[in-house]
């Protein structure tokens, strides 16, 4: 994995230690116990609720990617010029532009999972109250 990622990109660290720091938070077990064959592993699984989450959740990690391809040429690699090629778009690192497009797809994408999550949880809530049985 290593060298396919840093084929693709001087911050392939960066990556790496983002998806470590993401799967020691939700998924303590592991990618495999997360994922894995047995009933256990997609227990919590809800297809269409995961569906509804995963568009969000792509705009957030498209513009925190370009982002951090910028920061880097930007930063690191400025002897380099501030050109960088992302996604097949020269973009430049020094103006002002992308900065903007990509921060707004991280805050759109971050209020989209918000509302996603949101939308989500009312159906099973409404299950919940239907399948309780009165107190009393």
């Amino acid at each position: 994995m290593q060298v396919m990622l840093s084929d693709m990109t001087a911050g392939w660290q960066m990556y790496l230690g983002i998806l470590f720091v993401l799967v020691v938070m939700y998924a303590p077990g592991g990618l495999a116990a997360l994922f894995g064959s047995d009933a256990r592993g997609l227990r919590g699984w809800d297809a269409p609720r995961h569906v509804l989450l995963l568009v969000p959740m792509l705009l957030a990690s498209l513009g925190g990617i370009i982002l951090i391809e910028l920061g880097y040429q930007a930063g690191l690699k400025s002897s380099e010029g501030p050109i960088r090629v992302l996604f097949g778009v020269p973009v430049n690192a020094l103006s002002l532009t992308p900065w903007l497009f990509a921060s707004a797809l991280v805050v759109v994408g971050l209020f989209g999972l918000r509302f996603a999550h949101d939308a989500a949880d009312k159906p099973s809530a409404r299950l919940r109250e239907q399948t309780e049985l009165p107190h009393g």
